[in-house]
């Protein structure tokens, strides 16, 4: 049997198919494939990710999905570096929502009645919905960047601080910043880093000096303290949208040249 964790965007366009459908599968690791799809349509339609491990005993379910849901937060994570939309695995509300699916406690059921025993779970899933155009099918270069995600530690801190700051709206200007630092220490300096990811003078004054400036670096310590004079909400969505695509380009380039 087959234990699937998936998790889709909504109201995707592939002008790129021409119409045709999609149906790529690549080998992960741990024996896990990864399959991206998408119907054969000139309209919209739902781009699938999947995630498929066999399983011949009930008691290895559980460690399957485990690792299933891992490796699709990784492919999370990285998507939006090769070419995919932003793809998020939860929706933070009172209490983290998960945006992806899983088969597991059906295979798990099945496995056990094949040996006359009984499980019964409650199973509840989503999906994220979205709308965006494709221009070339994103997963095989996603993987070679979550292989690469897997021992290059500052590109996993850089995704990691990128991600966050999409999936936290309290403290993204804190977790951009985090990326501007990591760079500066990776390549020794300020400088350094501005020179070897090709970055211009005018973009680093100006994402230090509007951060630095609203005094958002340090926004998560004084809501402790209650000193903050700047609210985050307060800022033009144009400069929130600014910082955040000169913080990707930092991350694509670093990714890109080095």
């Amino acid at each position: 049997m087959i234990v699937e964790v998936s998790i889709n965007n909504e109201h995707v366009s592939a002008p790129f198919l021409e119409g045709k459908g999609l149906h790529n599968e690549f080998e992960l690791w741990g024996k896990i494939i990864c399959v991206e799809e998408f119907p054969p349509t000139m309209a919209t339609g739902d781009y699938f990710l999947r995630f498929r491990k066999e399983v011949s005993d009930y008691t290895e379910v559980d460690e399957i999905e485990r690792e299933l849901t891992e490796a699709l937060i990784i492919i999370c994570k990285v998507w939006i570096f090769a070419g995919g939309l932003r793809l998020l695995f939860e929706k933070k509300e009172t209490t983290n929502k998960k945006l992806f699916c899983s088969n597991a406690q059906q295979v798990k059921q099945e496995l056990l009645e094949r040996q006359g025993l009984r499980y019964v779970s409650i199973n509840h899933s989503t999906s994220c919905l979205v709308i965006h155009e494709y221009k070339f099918a994103p997963l095989e270069q996603a993987i070679e960047i979550a292989k690469r995600y897997s021992y290059d530690k500052t590109l996993k801190l850089l995704i990691n601080y990128y991600y966050s700051s999409l999936n936290d709206g309290n403290k993204w200007f804190v977790e951009l910043y985090k990326i501007k630092e990591v760079l500066a220490q990776h390549f020794g300096s300020e400088r350094n880093a501005m020179k070897r990811l090709a970055i211009s003078n005018n973009d680093w004054k100006y994402f230090t000096g509007y951060i630095n400036n609203n005094n958002l670096r340090h926004f998560d310590k004084s809501l402790k303290q209650n000193t903050n004079k700047y609210h985050h909400n307060k800022i033009p969505q144009q400069d929130i949208s600014r910082l955040n695509l000169l913080a990707k380009n930092w991350v694509q380039s670093y990714i890109v040249m080095t």
